[in-house]
């Protein structure tokens, strides 16, 4: 699963601190395999500020928490639109063997009228 937090929009009864503003939790579940080099996700949503994104796994026995980074809009290459975390930029992922050591994620954002408001087009996990 992954969801995405509005840090800047403090949520008091959320255990992560911020208000979600895009999880894939609802949708339709998905097994990924090793094997598969690109998932590729739409979110399409607005985003102002630090943002936190959790990775999740889900099972038969429940859901726990895997991984997470976060981020704030001003880091944003105003000429490429992308940010890309390596394993070891990512919270958790670092000393996880489910990670291969070339694992990685790459968001693509796209600009909208505002230099301040940006859309995450997709993510690469």
């Amino acid at each position: 699963i992954i969801t995405i937090f509005d840090c800047g929009v403090v949520h008091p009864t959320h255990p992560r601190g911020g208000t979600q503003i895009w999880s894939n939790k609802t949708a339709k579940p998905v097994s990924y395999y090793p094997h598969q080099t690109n998932i590729l996700f739409m979110v399409d949503r607005v985003i102002r500020g630090d943002i936190l994104v959790t990775l999740d796994h889900v099972s038969l026995y429940g859901d726990s928490h895997v991984a997470r980074f976060s981020f704030h809009t001003g880091m944003i290459s105003q000429t490429e639109f992308k940010l890309k975390y390596t394993k070891s930029e990512i919270d958790e992922a670092i000393n996880d063997s489910r990670f291969s050591n070339d694992f990685y994620v790459e968001l693509f954002f796209e600009h909208i009228d505002s230099k301040v408001d940006i859309i995450i087009q997709d993510a690469n996990a």
